[in-house]
């Protein structure tokens, strides 16, 4: 297999035979744009299936398309020429007219149109004896450039009155046979493809049904008529409107004219009316683009009506026998007001259409290549990427820039290459190698662009993201490796962080990738899965895609309200810790009191919206962190080292329990893409020194270091959390103050994942129901309620603090370790089964599957472990 970019002149030389395959693409199939991938060989597109079940073989050239769409070529159906060249003006030598036509040819392909349509204005019947014959239906090629689809004669039969910049002169009626008036003006009709007439001229019946028996797609514009005579002008067998809105009656209630037939009776009810329209922000006014969008969107279809001028400077142009002035995207008819065609390109007309109507791209797309391919009985060819049809594809980014073009599967037009692509070479980007991790799955996912508003940057990401994990459950470690045995534990930890890190960063990789494919700027978890399903090839995921975005909603619903009520408990412990010889009652009523105490400061946290304010919190919480883990750490390393008499590995049930408290030390996995949803540069969060791989090398090395210190420090007699062994006095008395303040913090960063699934829906329902209660009130409710949830979770469940580890356990661990990966194969599986060898997609799904085991061995080791804690704690007195 030969691996090239997408510019790459290989490309270009002929490859009769040779099975390509774009990859690492956006493919546009019925007007969505999907990742995926074309399978090319001998000019046509072929069936992925036939190759991987039939032929059982790989690509012989493997395309990479660095993430850029594939789209079907443009086909431009009214383009009165360009460059310099004018299509209704006869030169004194054919080749020299032929050339003009190569040369036009040759440079729409810089445009990404490889189909179009020669179109001459009303000229005199020398000048269509002449020149149509010259433009008959031919094949693209290297040197004729794109196809040409055959003439369109706009004139001369069309209505004076409306003749915008045609000749006057020229202009005529059919007269009582039209057969004879046709033939006569235009000779020959082979070379004509379509032919734009006013239906209101007398005889234009018969006309039309001339037309359509030479095979001649007929088209009304240039009129005043009636909606009538339009009715009867379809009736005889017109099939589409030219440039809708222009050289026609204005829309009026009584009589809409041609614009009337968008929603005609008589036509539109049984057959579908298509219609050009230029999108040049100059022939049409935004407010009529969206009206005819929403009006008739099956049948728009776009086109230039360029001139001579298009791609050239402004100043004076020919149109036929008419003087031109352009003077920007405007022209102008010498001597009127009247404006003569446009010089706008494809892709600038549909990078309007698409700011105008508010549409996607793909809804763009699709208005440029598949409908005029329908109306021009040519769709089984052209105007798609289904099977069997030409490879006449082009590439461009999101803002519709034509990077390469392709006619038959060969590469005529590319950015890179070329004088006639008007691209300074100096601004080209630089083009990556290709290989298995820059496919699909692999590349970065997101485009290097800044996100605005409510982001954080990188620093502050990293803060957050690192307080998120460091929490009560750290300080349980050196209990943790004493039920594991020292080096079991030592190599444990890193096992346990390696698996928690390539969770985060494929549940990442996914989310992003997702988050492109549906146009949407970030994804929280459930919406995630929802996605998931959704662009799924198992029905039964399509089908149930809210049910599994509720599963995921509640399974990190109960992890997030365990952490927090943990959170309320550490606090009011550590209170009752330092104040409780000064209060009476039982300890779990000084415990209660004291968790009132800080219900009030963990309400005034957690009623700030902004991910700014947030994150400001965590750094505040981490100062007190890390001062008060350095107060630790610093008396503990001070302990006589005892790892040479420690034992090295224990029981099956302490390394189970071990396991499953470790786990739940990582305890950020949720907070994973809310975080990475406000990052203002979301490419920096998988980058190789990002927000994640900083977060997790920084969280390893500390809760390795505090395992490792803790344990060897105080050996047997360390306590079930660390701080326990710590004095009392002096300098040391500070430390349960430092961490029950970094606790009311941190309080708010796990909040903050619940917030930011449930809020939205929420408000919908809420303001559903109450439209006058002020959003102020509604957030703020909303808020307060969660924070009491995980109050009284905290003073009337008995027991709380061994039965939350339980939850942490199977939630925690279905969030970092199950969900991923599961999720990341459902996305990528297509991709993989296009872009990768049969060993690489068996290697990324047996690393998956190792993980989803380790997962399911998690949850059950943590449950045994916990549920026998309980056992034991509940066959005891409340003290």
């Amino acid at each position: 297999m030969i691996k090239v970019k997408y510019n790459d002149e290989l490309l270009s030389d002929d490859l009769s035979g040779k099975l390509l395959q774009f990859v690492n693409c956006r493919v546009l199939r019925d007007g969505t744009i999907k990742d995926g991938y074309v399978w090319v060989r001998d000019g046509l597109i072929i069936n992925a299936a036939n190759v991987f079940f039939d032929e059982t073989r790989e690509a012989d050239v493997q395309i990479d398309c660095e993430g850029l769409i594939v789209s079907p070529g443009f086909i431009d159906i009214q383009i009165n020429g360009g460059f310099g060249f004018d299509f209704s003006t006869p030169l004194d030598s054919l080749n020299a007219y032929v050339a003009g036509l190569d040369d036009v040819g040759r440079k729409l392909l810089t445009h990404g149109v490889t189909s179009f349509c020669p179109t001459i204005i009303t000229s005199a019947p020398e000048v269509y004896h002449k020149v149509l014959p010259l433009l008959s239906r031919r094949s693209a090629s290297k040197v004729h450039g794109a196809n040409v689809l055959g003439a369109h004669v706009e004139g001369p039969f069309i209505s004076p009155e409306k003749r915008g910049c045609h000749p006057e002169q020229f202009v005529r009626n059919f007269g009582w046979n039209p057969r004879a008036a046709i033939n006569e003006v235009y000779g020959d009709l082979s070379s004509i493809a379509m032919v734009t007439m006013a239906p209101e001229l007398e005889f234009a019946a018969e006309a039309i049904k001339s037309f359509k028996e030479a095979g001649v797609i007929v088209a009304v514009g240039h009129s005043s008529s009636h909606l009538e005579h339009g009715e009867a002008a379809f009736e005889a067998g017109a099939e589409t409107i030219t440039h809708l809105f222009n050289a026609m009656q204005s829309y009026h209630h009584r009589d809409p004219g041609l614009i009337g037939l968008l929603t005609s009776e008589k036509v539109a009810k049984d057959r579908q009316v298509y219609y050009g329209i230029i999108s040049d922000g100059i022939h049409t006014h935004d407010s009529a683009l969206r009206i005819a969008f929403k009006t008739c969107p099956d049948g728009l279809i776009l086109v230039t009506d360029a001139i001579g001028a298009l791609g050239m400077a402004d100043g004076v142009h020919q149109l036929g026998a008419q003087t031109i002035h352009v003077n920007g995207l405007s022209a102008i008819l010498q001597g009127t007001s009247t404006t003569a065609g446009s010089v706008a390109s494809m892709p600038m007309c549909i990078r309007h259409f698409v700011k105008a109507v508010n549409c996607s791209l793909g809804e763009a797309l699709i208005c440029a290549t598949q409908r005029p391919a329908i109306l021009m009985k040519i769709v089984d060819e052209r105007g798609t990427l289904n099977v069997g049809s030409v490879a006449d594809l082009v590439i461009i980014d999101d803002d519709v820039t034509v990077k390469a073009t392709f006619c038959k599967g060969v590469k005529l037009h590319s950015m890179d290459v070329g004088e006639d692509d008007f691209v300074n070479a100096s601004a080209r980007p630089s083009v990556r190698d290709v290989d298995a991790e820059s496919m699909n799955d692999g590349r970065a996912l997101v485009p290097p662009t800044a996100r605005s508003g409510d982001v954080i940057s990188p620093t502050r990401a990293v803060l957050t993201l690192s307080k998120s994990m460091f929490n009560a459950g750290c300080f349980s470690l050196p209990y943790a490796w004493k039920l594991g045995g020292l080096w079991v534990s030592f190599v444990m930890s890193f096992v346990i962080a390696g698996l928690n890190w390539y969770g985060n960063h494929v549940l990442v990789r996914a989310s992003q990738h997702l988050a492109k494919k549906s146009d949407r700027s970030a994804l929280d978890y459930g919406h995630f899965a929802k996605k998931v399903c959704d662009y799924s090839d198992i029905r039964f995921l399509r089908n149930n895609s809210k049910a599994i975005m509720y599963v995921v909603n509640v399974t990190i619903l109960f992890y997030q309200l365990g952490m927090c009520s943990v959170a309320i408990l550490f606090i009011s412990d550590n209170m009752v810790n330092l104040l409780g010889d000064q209060l009476s009652g039982t300890q779990h009523q000084k415990m209660v009191m004291m968790a009132t105490v800080a219900l009030v400061f963990i309400i005034a946290t957690n009623m700030f919206t902004e991910m700014r304010i947030v994150s400001f919190f965590a750094l505040v919480s981490s100062v007190f962190f890390v001062i008060g883990a350095a107060v630790i750490m610093q008396y503990t390393v001070q302990q006589p080292n005892q790892w040479a008499r420690l034992p090295a590995s224990t029981n099956f049930t302490g390394t189970l329990t071990m396991i499953g408290m470790s786990m739940y030390a990582f305890e950020g996995q949720t907070m994973i893409l809310p975080i990475e949803n406000k990052l203002e540069h979301p490419e920096a969060f998988l980058a190789p020194f990002g927000v994640l791989p900083t977060t997790m090398v920084i969280c390893t090395a500390f809760m390795t270091a505090l395992g490792f210190f803790g344990y060897t420090g105080f050996g047997d007699a360390i306590a079930p959390t660390i701080t326990t062994n710590v004095p009392k006095e002096g300098l040391y008395s500070t430390v349960n103050a430092f961490l029950m303040i970094q606790s009311l913090l941190g309080n708010s960063i796990a909040m903050y994942v619940v917030y930011d699934m449930f809020f939205n829906g929420f408000r919908r329902k809420f303001g559903a129901r109450f439209p006058n209660c002020p959003k102020f009130f509604s957030d703020k409710g909303f808020r307060l309620f969660w924070v009491l949830v995980t109050y009284l979770m905290a003073v009337l469940i008995p027991r709380l603090e061994i039965m939350i580890p339980l939850v942490g356990v199977t939630s925690g661990t279905l969030c970092a370790l199950i969900y991923p990966p599961v999720f990341e194969m459902i996305t990528f599986w297509t991709d993989w089964k296009g872009l990768l060898t049969y060993r690489q997609r068996m290697t990324k799904i047996a690393i998956n599957l190792v993980v989803i085991s380790i997962g399911i061995f998690a949850i059950i080791a943590g449950m045994y472990a916990n549920i026998h804690s309980i056992i034991e704690a509940f066959s005891q007195p409340m003290p």
